[in-house]
């Protein structure tokens, strides 16, 4: 954040930062491909046998952003530090609508982290896509989002490049495609629920507010859902398997690290854009995974593969060319905390319009 204090006077930092959704959305992609390859090492090739209990690891994770967001203020020496993290996370109820968001990250996360039970990574990743068809209605109906040509060709070229994806994938998909098509489709209804009442919430909120936002999260998934993993485990409906297995807790941690990293970048990146722009980014994670299933895990590369991710890669071109007004808010960053135990909650800017505090 203290690249908005240094833009003030480097008029070369101030234009990189006009960029710097690009940026964010080229490691959201490498993230989430590394995230689900990850995963399904764990799920498969470890035999975790837990989705729900996975899923429940990755969001604990989170609530590591509050530790993270008190260093990073006394780093920084934000006044009174105590002062201002407690602000930060328990300003304007933002706990509270942490444990309402969790209901959707639930819904979205679990099921996605089930369906890489029964399909492939090609498979799952491409029917994720129609997120964006979910994240384009809501966000004309919630956000008053613009409706142009630009973004209904982008929109358009992406779900016909996933469903040309998933087609040609389908005669290989993994132990019931069926059912893994049910379960993936079903995350995106949670995911474009998310991702939009975030917008809408949470719209040129600071990066550390974001922190905030996730640490609270971690810590009511911690609270609430250790309820869920002793349900299924001692039901039956899944088996946690990792005694005695050192490697599949080295793949836990580093996938929860993975998590943090590509959740605070994901929800960052939709207060600085929009959720539309950063469903169509994660849409290019179908193309790279080919790559990755391709080079890491001897899987094919054929036509229809190929075809699919052109025409994602040519709606996130599109999509990307024609609303580059949606750039980061750079003269207004948001502010909740404090100064010296002052209590703060907007932006504050020195004469002539140059801001002052940041977050």
């Amino acid at each position: 954040d203290g690249l908005y204090w240094e833009a003030d006077n480097m008029p070369f930092l101030k234009g990189l930062l006009k960029y710097l959704k690009y940026l964010n959305a080229v490691a959201l992609v490498t993230l989430m491909v590394a995230g689900t390859i990850i995963s399904i090492k764990l799920l498969h090739n470890l035999d975790l046998g837990s989705p729900f209990f996975l899923t429940y690891i990755n969001t604990s994770f989170v609530s590591m952003f509050l530790p993270l967001l008190a260093m990073k203020l006394a780093i920084r020496k934000s006044g009174n530090v105590w002062i201002a993290w407690k602000n930060a996370v328990l300003g304007d109820g933002l706990y509270w609508k942490a444990l309402i968001f969790l209901g959707f990250w639930w819904v979205a996360n679990y099921l996605y982290a089930k369906s890489l039970v029964y399909a492939n990574i090609a498979s799952v990743l491409s029917l994720e896509q129609c997120s964006i068809v979910f994240i384009f209605i809501l966000s004309v109906i919630l956000l008053s989002e613009k409706v142009t040509i630009p973004k209904i060709c982008a929109s358009v070229a992406c779900i016909g490049g996933a469903m040309i994806v998933g087609f040609s994938e389908h005669s290989s998909s993994g132990i019931n495609p069926v059912v893994g098509d049910i379960l993936v489709i079903s995350s995106t209804i949670g995911t474009s629920l998310y991702m939009v009442l975030f917008n809408k919430i949470m719209k040129n909120a600071s990066i550390d507010r974001v922190m905030a936002f996730l640490g609270c999260l971690g810590v009511w998934n911690i609270v609430v859902m250790w309820i869920g993993v002793l349900i299924v485990v001692y039901s039956g409906l899944e088996d946690i398997r990792i005694t005695g297995n050192s490697d599949v807790i080295l793949f836990l941690v580093l996938n929860g690290l993975v998590i943090l990293s590509f959740n605070v970048l994901l929800n960052w990146g939709i207060t600085i854009s929009s959720a539309l722009f950063v469903r169509i980014t994660i849409a290019c994670t179908v193309p790279v995974s080919f790559l990755a299933e391709w080079l890491l895990l001897g899987g094919e590369f054929n036509i229809g593969k190929m075809i699919g991710s052109g025409c994602i890669l040519l709606g996130f071109g599109l999509f990307c060319l024609f609303t580059t007004k949606e750039t980061i808010n750079i003269d207004e960053p948001e502010y909740v905390g404090s100064i010296d135990g002052l209590e703060v909650n907007g932006s504050f800017q020195r004469s002539g319009g140059q801001n002052i505090i940041d977050m």
